[in-house]
């Protein structure tokens, strides 16, 4: 609970708000504070602006395991170095179209177990992703998607895994640079 706090936060209801009988109980918890019920958006004045949050979310998550071979006191080859998202997103009122900005970072590979023999670490990485989203039509949608905006050259652990430095095909591992999607999707009863 926001116990104290909860006078001087302003919330913004994510995805897990709404699911719940249309963000009734989000909207009854935090009241005027929460902007107009079912809109979810409010509005502040500072100074000569005004700013609004309505139509915005952001999101954020981040993931990391540990484990070691507690028999041969060793790290665990199979554990994914940690990772992180965080991302903003914006949609029209009308939610006629969307965009949407993701940084995820990922940290480098340091515990591996090479008592085999010697194996390739790839080092961290960061990429940006943008979305867009449009909906011309209320079962239809499209959506273009730029990855890897900055073009960065960089290995997941996870594919390269047991690979050793040297490898002549260590380099057909590498995830692709800047690339685009585009996806129509169409619903039918």
């Amino acid at each position: 609970t926001w116990g104290r706090h909860r006078a001087r936060t302003y919330a913004s209801p994510g995805n897990h708000d709404w699911e719940v009988q249309a963000g009734a109980p989000y909207f009854a918890y935090f009241g005027a504070a929460a902007g107009p019920a079912g809109l979810g958006y409010y509005s502040f004045d500072l100074g000569a602006w005004r700013a609004s949050l309505a139509g915005f979310s952001a999101r954020l998550s981040a993931g990391v395991t540990e484990g070691q071979d507690t028999v041969r006191d060793q790290p665990i080859n199979s554990i994914d170095p940690p990772r992180g998202t965080i991302g903003i997103r914006y949609e029209t009122p009308s939610g006629i179209a969307g965009v949407g900005l993701d940084l995820t970072v990922v940290g480098a590979k340091h515990d591996v177990d090479e008592t085999a023999r010697a194996l390739y670490r790839p080092g961290g990485y960061s990429v940006v992703d943008l979305r867009l989203q449009w909906r011309p039509h209320e079962r239809v949608t499209a959506s273009l998607g730029i990855f890897n905006l900055g073009d960065s050259r960089h290995y997941e652990w996870a594919t390269v895994r047991g690979r050793v430095p040297a490898d002549p095909l260590l380099r057909l591992y590498q995830e692709p640079g800047r690339n685009f999607a585009v996806t129509v999707s169409a619903t039918f009863d």
